[in-house]
């Protein structure tokens, strides 16, 4: 690990990402087969965007926005997360990360939300004050 200054920012659609980097986000995501975002890597949805955290050539967090219809059809709701490796953890990426992607979807004019089902989940983003509406169970598949 390096010091966070060394960190770049970058913004992307999700179907923008490369095989490599799709991978990465993979190892960066957990969860179980129920997982929402692990299923929203697989599926690679059109309203969906990325926003990553590198360190030099490696992806250390990231988070993502992912909505269910075009803009111009006014979708209300944006499922936000976030993940961050663990050796970054503490050093305030994931709020940063958290930022962009709530940033993004109020820009947007859509009510970001986050799935919190455990404690340590509630209490990051109850601390990152961010704007983002809580819910404690799952976001559903689609």
């Amino acid at each position: 690990m390096t010091d966070q200054s060394a960190i770049r920012f970058e913004s992307k659609p999700l179907r923008g990402i490369g095989r490599s980097e799709s991978q990465r986000l993979r190892e960066l995501t957990t969860g179980d087969r129920q997982s929402h975002m692990l299923a929203v890597l697989r599926e690679h949805p059109e309203y969906a965007q990325c926003f990553l955290a590198w360190d030099g050539d490696e992806i250390v967090g990231w988070s993502l926005a992912r909505w269910f219809a075009p803009f111009v059809e006014g979708p209300r709701n944006a499922h936000v997360s976030v993940f961050v490796d663990p050796a970054w953890r503490r050093l305030g990426l994931g709020r940063q990360l958290l930022g962009q992607a709530v940033e993004f979807a109020v820009a947007h004019r859509l009510r970001p939300w986050v799935s919190a089902g455990a404690p340590d989940q509630s209490a990051f983003f109850r601390a990152c004050a961010s704007g983002a509406g809580i819910v404690g169970t799952p976001f559903r598949l689609r």
